[in-house]
């Protein structure tokens, strides 16, 4: 695995973003991008994470895990 390339510098007050990509040895690349910050409604503190990926979607909502 390489080390992920930022693909923005992320200073404060910017801090809560993060863009990256990540090149496994095998060749499979995976693009990181995320907030910290919402303007939505307030998530648990373990927070609500979507992975998409090429034959589905994983869904993280606090302790529990559904997988799709």
């Amino acid at each position: 695995m390489t080390t992920p390339q930022r693909l923005i510098d992320v200073t404060p007050p910017a801090f809560h973003r993060e863009i990256s990509t990540i090149e496994f040895a095998n060749g499979v690349v995976a693009a990181y991008n995320d907030s910290w910050c919402s303007t939505g409604k307030e998530t648990p503190w373990n927070g609500h994470w979507r992975f998409e990926c090429e034959r589905g979607v994983i869904w993280l909502h606090g302790q529990w895990r559904n997988y799709r």
